[in-house]
């Protein structure tokens, strides 16, 4: 299924699905910009280090089998992401993570002087696809593992059941309370299935169980006009397609264009694969999605924007609940002998490295390092103060940041004082954060005990410095200053 009408690289059932993944990870870049681009839905498009990630990504969709584009995408989405750390979303990670390895066997190309995508040599995709998977599977399995802890099998403050109570308020339905057996069946089954999915994706004969698990949950979780998460649920399904049979596009593309039995919808599909292919309508789609992307509620209002982006979601979990129906209806017996993507080639060292810097970068909270983008979205999972709740994964000190907690009373920095008014606990590393880039805030704060004022920040030098490396790589949660666990991010 190459959306734009363009026939794949090489021609071959890898070259579809090369395409098929390129412009599933432009799609997943562009929903990124447009949910990231602005802060509430009325306000304007203000985060513009985000148009080149929009342009690039653009420019990958109407050629998804130019390897060059994909590599351009790559390349933009990681100066970006370097532009924005550590306040970057556990996705936007992920994407940098795979984007790495992406420009990494394209240099690894280059230097063997293999021709790009519009030469004889097999797609890119083939020199990443097997790093692609591990990645998914690290950082999954990382989220899944998190939530093997107390608070999240608390039904009182777990994740599972806490996130579904503005959902269910919007569409007029009731949470199962906490201390009924609903809530608790609600808890296990979210934990179970995301144990599970990782579990699948490494069996070859359940792969597409496991693939399509995974497309149905998390299209679930992104489909409310309240939560608006596609932009996660989008790259796991570029990722995903990198678990399929490598057949798998080009048996979409056969279904799309009526190669198999007919069907009344032929007619419609065929039409609209036509009119794809002409340049004019093709550039008149893509620049309709950036005006959508770029407008946000500033031009069609608030109300209208949510409404415009709930149906873009509810439009493409549809296309890909729909598509793994087909997958699983018609996937013949010797797919499974196919192979997966990319699958006679081995992980080079440099996409191993990347892989080594994930899983560090998974383990930080278990290490008393940074808690953010760590892979703990929503799992309730606490690490300060040197103790952990996970169920086996001990609290290993070999940082102590995160354990610095302090108390801020007042202050001139608006965001220590949106830390003082929600009454949290933030860590000594967080309020120098602050400080350092405002050296001549007024703060009142409480550490260890001891009430501390300083009309200038500046007059305690050890509180408006900090290098490079901890501002870049470390950031740590609030921490609620009554101690009761919270759903976070």
């Amino acid at each position: 299924m190459v959306l734009d009408g363009d026939p794949p690289a090489d021609g071959t059932d890898i070259g579809s699905t090369a395409s098929l993944f390129a412009a599933m990870w432009a799609i997943a870049h562009i929903l990124h910009v447009w949910y990231k681009g602005g802060g509430e839905p009325q306000e304007s498009f203000s985060e513009f280090l985000l148009v080149p990630v929009l342009v690039a990504a653009l420019a990958l969709l109407a050629r998804p089998s130019s390897s060059n584009r994909l590599v351009l995408l790559a390349v933009v989405q990681l100066v970006t992401f370097g532009l924005q750390v550590p306040f970057v979303a556990n996705h936007w990670l992920i994407a940098a993570f795979v984007n790495a390895g992406i420009v990494v066997a394209f240099g690894a190309r280059i230097v063997r002087g293999v021709r790009g995508s519009h030469g004889t040599g097999a797609p890119l995709l083939v020199d990443f696809a097997g790093y692609g998977r591990v990645v998914f599977l690290v950082s999954y399995a990382a989220a899944a593992l998190a939530k093997l802890n107390e608070s999240f099998f608390d039904p009182a403050v777990s994740c599972a059941r806490t996130t579904l109570e503005p959902v269910a308020e919007a569409f007029g339905f009731a949470v199962p309370d906490a201390g009924t057996s609903a809530a608790t069946a609600l808890v296990w089954s979210v934990a179970a299935i995301e144990l599970v999915i990782p579990v699948l994706l490494l069996i070859p004969a359940a792969r597409p169980w496991g693939v399509a698990l995974a497309v149905v949950f998390h299209t679930a979780l992104a489909a409310t006009p309240i939560v608006l998460v596609m932009d996660f649920t989008a790259y796991l399904a570029a990722l995903l397609v990198l678990f399929l049979p490598v057949g798998t596009a080009r048996r979409l593309s056969e279904l799309s264009g009526g190669a198999t039995r007919p069907t009344r919808w032929d007619g419609a599909v065929a039409w609209c694969r036509s009119m794809s292919r002409r340049p004019p309508i093709r550039l008149v789609a893509l620049a309709v999605l950036a005006g959508l992307v770029l407008g946000r509620g500033a031009v069609f209002g608030g109300a209208a924007w949510v409404g415009l982006t709930w149906m873009a979601i509810l439009l493409y979990g549809a296309v890909l609940v729909a598509a793994m129906v087909v997958v699983l209806r018609r996937l013949p017996p010797r797919a499974q002998r196919e192979g997966l993507p990319g699958a006679g080639s081995r992980v080079s060292i440099g996409q191993w490295l990347l892989v080594g810097l994930l899983v560090l970068n998974a383990a930080s909270p278990y290490m008393g390092g940074k808690t953010t983008s760590s892979f703990t979205m929503f799992s309730n999972l606490v690490t300060q103060q040197g103790q952990a709740n996970h169920f086996f994964i001990p609290r290993v000190e070999l940082w102590t940041g995160q354990d610095q907690l302090l108390k801020v009373l007042e202050s001139s920095n608006e965001a220590l004082q949106e830390v003082a008014d929600d009454d949290l606990l933030i860590t000594r590393h967080e309020l120098r954060r602050q400080l350092s880039a405002d050296p001549t805030a007024s703060v009142v704060f409480v550490e260890d005990g001891e009430r501390v004022e300083l009309d200038v920040a500046a007059e305690r030098v050890d509180l408006v410095t900090m290098s490079w490396a901890a501002r870049t790589f470390v950031h740590h949660r609030s921490v609620p200053a009554d101690g009761v666990i919270t759903c976070t991010w």
